[in-house]
């Protein structure tokens, strides 16, 4: 009934047409790299992981780099077999020394030695480190890595021309730890992504008259989907027809993913859980399709991938109020205090999910607003900008090498 209006049906078509015909004024306008200086800027990170929202930016920046006219690579510490063609291993092939280097810091790894090695010009993109007191009762070993990746912030900050976080929490951070001129460089969330067929035999299982409540990510204790469980458990007791879809990678071995499994169990909600393991995108695309609410009890993020992602299947945001998600979601998003009480929690996604359709609304329409703040488009020019910070960088340490000489 809300879709299927004709007018607006071509104002759609005209709206996509005119924004093409806009971005490819802009793709035969965009200057290029010039022909002296800098003239390649490729990208370093610990692990290139197939779906990881680190991994998916760096491919998207390389993109927009080459776009802007200069040779771009990722490279990284380790990489997946099936990204062999994404990414090259550091390892096989050196990074040409008068290159910009685009740091992508979230961990303790051997890869920033290398990035801090590296004689041309350098930016820093900081997408968090998660705070090592979540993972310190499920995997002490993974903590340390964490508490080393998070130390090490104040003593890189001399050694980067630039820097940029991917929100305005992530930037807030890097200027507390000494770097100058923090920039925000957004992580771009294409809706280019879902021009898929969805995973039929999936979609058709979630689209059984159930109210779906969506979260997507990781298992891992920051994200807090045991609480989310516990949520849920409240929530059925308000929509008895109910499922909750915690759609993201998590391993057998690992304490805090059978945790959450044993909170299911416990709970008596085996039956009406869906513990996804790592998807598919077509199978991801279906969870999305089904959604009646995205709901995330998560109590840090550095950015928040996931919430743009159900902004662009207009599905409504319910969150808790933690680390960047009040930055990535702004007005698109009903948030909530950690310390809330879960029976509310699960009260107010009642409400958002079945019986406030107003409300409802009002999200989906600030969600495609929002949205827009993350296209490859709205993201441009500030890699261009960064762009260009380094190959001014690159002119000085070239100038100061003539001296010398």
């Amino acid at each position: 009934a809300e879709h299927a209006d004709w007018d607006k049906v071509i104002g759609c078509y005209e709206q996509v047409l005119n924004s093409l015909d806009e971005e490819a004024a802009s793709k035969s306008s965009q200057p290029r790299a010039p022909r002296a200086g800098l003239r390649a800027v490729h990208q370093l990170l610990p692990d290139f992981v197939y779906g990881d929202a680190i991994s998916n930016q760096a491919v998207a920046v390389r993109e927009l780099l080459r776009g802007l006219g200069f040779t771009s690579e990722i490279f990284a510490k380790r990489r997946e077999a099936c990204a062999a063609d994404s990414a090259r291993l550091v390892d096989e092939g050196a990074i040409d020394p008068e290159a910009g280097l685009v740091y992508h810091h979230s961990i303790g790894s051997e890869a920033t030695a290398l990035a801090l090695a590296h004689r041309g010009p350098k930016c820093l993109v900081y997408h968090n480190v998660t705070p090592h007191e979540f993972y310190a009762p499920h995997r002490p070993g993974f903590a340390w890595l964490l508490e080393a990746g998070r130390a090490s912030l104040p003593r890189l900050a001399r050694h980067f021309t630039c820097s940029a976080g991917d929100s305005p929490f992530n930037a807030a951070e890097l200027s507390a730890c000494g770097f100058r001129d923090a920039r925000v460089l957004p992580i771009i969330v294409s809706p280019d992504k879902w021009n898929i067929e969805a995973d039929r035999p999936l979609l058709d299982r979630l689209q059984d008259g159930a109210t779906n409540l969506l979260f997507v990510g990781r298992v891992a204790p920051n994200k807090r989907q045991d609480k989310l469980v516990r949520v849920f458990a409240e929530y059925v007791e308000l929509d008895p027809d109910s499922r909750l879809v915690i759609a993201g990678d998590g391993q057998e071995f690992d304490p805090y993913f059978r945790h959450v499994r044993g909170e299911i169990e416990r709970l008596g909600l085996v039956h009406r859980v869906l513990v996804t393991g790592r998807l598919t995108d077509a199978a991801l695309l279906a969870c999305y399709r089904a959604a009646h609410l995205y709901l995330s009890a998560s109590e840090h993020e550095g950015f928040g991938v996931p919430l743009v992602e159900a902004m662009w299947f207009d599905v409504p945001v319910l969150a808790a109020r933690a680390g960047a998600v009040p930055d990535t979601a702004g007005a698109a998003a009903l948030l909530f205090d950690t310390e809330t009480d879960l029976r509310e929690v699960a009260r107010l996604a009642k409400l958002l999910a079945r019986d406030d359709r107003e409300m409802r609304r009002g999200l989906v329409e600030a969600g495609r607003a929002r949205r827009e703040s993350f296209t490859p488009r709205a993201v441009r020019p500030i890699v261009e900008s960064l762009a260009r910070r380094m190959a001014t960088a690159a002119r000085g340490h070239a100038d100061r090498r003539a001296e010398v000489a």
